[in-house]
């Protein structure tokens, strides 16, 4: 558990926590390099996950996880 999360908790807990990342990449699919696809889902899908999946014990009873993604503020 990262140690932010540690703190947190010996403080009372967490009341929210907001994902606010997104990346967009703009390219012909025969000219997507798998790196690049690899690199969309980690930042879109599997690092807003992970920090949700941390948060989750830590929570407060009516904490909350704000997951928030945009392709336009590239």
């Amino acid at each position: 558990m990262p140690p932010r999360f540690l703190q947190a908790f010996a403080l009372g807990g967490l009341d929210f926590v907001v994902n606010n990342a997104a990346i967009t990449r703009h390219s012909p699919i025969e000219l997507f390099p798998i790196e690049e696809i690899n690199t969309l889902l980690a930042a879109n899908v599997s690092d807003p996950r992970s920090s949700g999946q941390a948060a989750i014990p830590n929570l407060n009873d009516d904490g909350r996880i704000i997951s928030i993604g945009s392709a336009g503020a590239d």
